[in-house]
């Protein structure tokens, strides 16, 4: 089963794409901040085919640093940079900061299926 885990510090949208992820067959766990995150990828009992990163986390750390210490522990983790903010350096240009690809806020569902298989097919 695909596993994926969702960085969103806000409850109601992590619960949502959680729902909607399961609906469509992935496993997935939620942490609400980036050191979280970087906690579980680092704990080898656990692992990840996919990470989905809020870029911005006010009470924690957020999707630029997340995504670094991330790539730094894994260089090969499929990272997906997930935001509102379309204008945002690293949206625009998330290939280079690491990140595989892009899920909008809001969310569209069809969207969502189709940048995670892209990006899970190409690991």
């Amino acid at each position: 089963m695909t596993r994926i885990l969702v960085v969103e510090d806000e409850e109601h949208l992590a619960h949502g794409l959680r729902f909607n992820l399961e609906a469509e067959g992935y496993e997935v766990e939620t942490v609400s901040d980036g050191r979280s995150a970087v906690e579980r990828v680092v704990d080898r009992e656990r692992s990840y085919d996919a990470v989905i990163l809020d870029l911005t986390v006010p009470q924690g750390m957020g999707g630029k640093a997340t995504v670094k210490e991330l790539l730094a522990t894994d260089p090969e983790a499929i990272v997906l940079i997930s935001s509102g903010y379309i204008h945002d350096p690293l949206v625009t240009e998330h290939a280079r900061h690491g990140f595989r690809g892009v899920l909008l806020k809001p969310y569209d569902l069809a969207e969502l299926g189709k940048v995670l298989s892209a990006v899970l097919e190409n690991r």
